[in-house]
């Protein structure tokens, strides 16, 4: 299945054009309510990706492109703001927020990384934790006690190898599709944590039962 990975907020219309093109999730950030974010997903594009029938992907990245970002306290405070964003957004629960490591990350920066996320997993709730990055880093993590749910690679930092246990793979970047800046993906499973306008139905349908 195709999908891709943008910065930038998709209109209805650029929706329309990427699903003619054959994709079929965006992967879009958080951040417009807690941290004010000019670019962070909103509902309203929430709703116009839903109406053309793409699915969506949740990231939550700050500034996850050096070592000294990655600390236990650092992964209590972003899964507390994605956690707020995903309510805000009506994201159902059981589904993934991808969390990155935007570098090359060596061996001697793992011990760190894992701290950041083992603060990260106590602050997640019922969300399911995904993992962006380099096949190292995506490798070491899937080995590691904190074993993400999810693992999305990086064309980036790979060396042409792909691990075999990754659920997305991003195999381009820098392109431009419909007006809109985007890196193209290749999910390789069936469940990599996207949600659906369908999931979103059947999740505030759960809650009003439960009332």
């Amino acid at each position: 299945m195709k999908a891709f990975d943008s910065y930038s907020p998709v209109t209805q219309q650029t929706a329309q054009a990427l699903k003619k093109d054959g994709y079929e999730t965006a992967c879009r950030y958080l951040g417009a309510k807690t941290l004010r974010l000019p670019n962070g997903l909103t509902p309203i594009e929430v709703c116009a990706l839903h109406k053309e029938g793409l699915s969506i992907v949740s990231i939550f990245e700050l500034n996850p492109t050096h070592i000294g970002y990655f600390t236990y306290a650092q992964g209590l405070r972003d899964a507390r703001n994605a956690v707020k964003e995903a309510v805000w957004l009506r994201q159902p629960l059981h589904t993934a927020i991808y969390f990155t490591v935007d570098f090359d990350a060596q061996e001697q920066d793992f011990l760190a990384i894992f701290r950041y996320f083992e603060g990260v997993r106590k602050n997640l709730g019922s969300y399911r934790l995904g993992v962006y990055g380099g096949i190292h880093t995506v490798q070491k993590l899937f080995d590691s006690a904190i074993r993400p749910d999810f693992l999305w690679q990086t064309i980036a930092w790979s060396n042409g190898q792909l691990f075999d246990r990754a659920d997305v793979y991003q195999n381009e970047v820098n392109l431009m599709v419909a007006g809109l800046g985007i890196d193209a993906d290749e999910t390789r499973v069936a469940n990599f944590g996207a949600w659906s306008e369908q999931k979103v139905k059947k999740s505030i349908i759960r809650r009003l039962m439960k009332r």
